[in-house]
């Protein structure tokens, strides 16, 4: 899950990085800061309530949910707000990078990393699969060892 979203926020950085070099296509005459500094977050939606009518123990505690909840998406939404205004900007001061071929590219990258956590996952339970084998190969001489006695005594 982690690896999609962080999936998701890289696609979303790139696709902001495009939106900057677009901008920078259309007109490079521009001020790109006074473009981004229009772009606002209206946190207006999300007030907190704090006047409780009621001294009700679920009703209090609803209300602290919705205020943690309401924080919560203003800080995410600022966030990604910030974050689109430093991708508009950084694309359109960086006309030059090529972010079609890292799009392309992007699966082929995907694959090394997961092999990668593959190969990582398979070193931490190694040990445990060298410990098998020798109990195994030990257990195999034991039954082999046997079988000679029997055949030497018998």
């Amino acid at each position: 899950m982690n690896l999609t979203k962080s999936l998701v926020v890289i696609i979303f950085i790139i696709g902001i990085f495009g939106v900057g070099q677009a901008l920078y296509e259309a007109d490079n005459t521009q001020d790109i800061y006074n473009v981004t500094n229009k772009i606002q977050w209206n946190s207006s939606l999300f007030e907190v309530e704090e006047n409780y009518t009621h001294n009700d123990t679920v009703t209090v505690f609803s209300h602290r949910l919705k205020n943690i909840l309401y924080k919560s998406i203003d800080c995410f939404g600022f966030v990604m707000f910030e974050i689109g205004k430093f991708g508009i900007e950084f694309g359109f001061k960086h006309p030059e990078i090529n972010l079609a071929g890292f799009i392309l590219q992007l699966p082929t990258l995907i694959k090394i990393f997961m092999v990668l956590i593959a190969l990582v996952i398979l070193l931490k339970g190694l040990p445990i699969i060298i410990a098998l084998c020798y109990l195994i190969y030990e257990k195999a001489r034991e039954i082999h060892n046997k079988i000679k006695k029997k055949k030497e005594n018998g």
